[in-house]
């Protein structure tokens, strides 16, 4: 610390201290993670694919995090000694003196993202000691974050079109099943066109039985019903037939 002629802290450390303290309560936003019930909610009751549901998630999560090093760097820059204050980033340039409050959190999250993308232009310097050791915990922070999403959003992207991976995955065990029977390359080109044909046609869709067996059996009712009611209810016999009839002949036929 700093001592004063009256042997006290001085000022400037002190205002340092209280700026510690108040990030400290940022801890209580972890409570927002808390939100993952509600997450899980609207996923119950939307029918948005699980592979977008992941890429807003990293969305949101990059965000969250680029804000965070946003305020710590530029707590950083507020944390020095009045002999070291022109070394610091937020005094070391021009802009300051006319900027606002937003344009210097601009310009902070501005250094986190090129930070998190470890692109690093270096035209926002770390000039103190305390913020080079924040540049360093970021650094080594955003490098891990930027790993994990690049190799996570690239298996993410190529399980959002399922149909297409399956077709794909079944025409190679097609070919693979028809070169070890040695089949002529006339009988291969028919069978290849006929399996393209349904996937042109969407008859390469997954089948009923699948969604059937991961159901209860008053869900599976349910579905054949209203699948399969107005074709049945074409019959006149069955015109006026319950409800509950109706889904048993489904599920029977």
């Amino acid at each position: 610390f700093t001592l004063g002629d009256d042997g006290m802290p001085g000022a400037s450390r002190q205002l340092a201290v209280f700026r510690v303290l108040k990030v400290l309560k940022l801890t209580k936003l972890l409570r927002v993670f808390r939100s993952s019930r509600i997450l899980k909610r609207m996923e119950q009751q939307m029918s948005i694919k699980f592979g977008v549901i992941k890429l807003l998630k990293f969305i949101v999560m990059i965000v969250m995090v680029a804000h965070w090093m946003a305020c710590f760097y530029y707590l950083a820059g507020t944390m020095n000694e009045p002999s070291t204050q022109h070394e610091s980033w937020i005094n070391s340039h021009e802009y300051p003196e006319y900027y606002s409050f937003w344009d210097m959190y601009v310009l902070a999250l501005y250094w986190a993202i090129m930070t998190i993308t470890t692109i690093g232009y270096g035209d926002v310097p770390s000039g103190t000691t305390t913020e080079r050791v924040v540049s360093i915990f970021c650094m080594i922070l955003g490098a891990c974050l930027y790993s994990y999403i690049v190799g996570t959003v690239t298996t993410v992207v190529q399980g959002l079109d399922i149909s297409r991976r399956a077709f794909e995955d079944k025409m190679d065990s097609i070919n693979d099943y028809m070169s070890l029977s040695c089949f002529p390359t006339h009988l291969r080109r028919r069978i290849r066109a006929y399996c393209f044909y349904q996937r042109d046609t969407k008859s390469f869709l997954p089948q009923e039985r699948d969604l059937y067996a991961s159901v209860s059996p008053a869900l599976r009712s349910m579905c054949a019903y209203y699948k399969y009611n107005v074709l049945l209810k074409r019959v006149p016999y069955f015109q006026n037939s319950p409800t509950q009839v109706i889904s048993e002949l489904a599920l029977l036929l």
